[in-house]
């Protein structure tokens, strides 16, 4: 199971020692390689790609941190900015485009019709609304009846 964790992860952080057989490499490419117990004895000057910390004495924490800042920002920044992890964000994110798209549609027609455009905008919102968790009560109702099946 960890050897999956490791091939689904966007990054690897390979904690080393003085002491370790060098058994611990990784063949993934987004890996940092901290060389620890820099308290104990000190790192070679020639560590590239290799951040020095001590965890008992929390030097190089910070710098650790940065790399790892460094690392994960370039990632998500290479590719598609958004993730949606739920067809609910899916479809909160697609509704709040089309609200949008309709007030700027409106808006753009010569005599705009300034209530239409309101309206949209604060559709867009609600829908960012649903999108960041926040519901009303009107909200929940409507969603507990909707799977209702009221008859006979």
């Amino acid at each position: 199971r960890s050897f999956d964790e490791i091939k689904n992860a966007d990054l690897l952080i390979n904690v080393v020692t003085r002491e370790d057989d060098g058994s611990k490499k990784t063949q993934k490419k987004d890996t940092i390689i901290v060389f620890n117990k820099i308290d104990l004895v000190a790192p070679s000057e020639n560590l590239t790609d290799i951040v020095p910390v001590s965890a008992l004495l929390g030097d190089g924490i910070s710098s650790l941190k940065n790399v790892i800042k460094e690392k994960l920002i370039s990632k998500n920044t290479s590719g598609s900015d958004v993730v949606l992890t739920t067809r609910r964000q899916e479809i909160a994110i697609t509704d709040c485009k089309n609200s949008l798209s309709a007030s700027l549609k409106h808006l753009n027609e010569d005599a705009p019709e300034l209530e239409i455009v309101a309206f949209e905008l604060r559709e867009s919102i609600n829908y960012i609304d649903a999108l960041m968790g926040k519901t009303t009560v009107d909200d929940i109702l409507n969603k507990v009846f909707s799977s209702f099946c009221v008859g006979k």
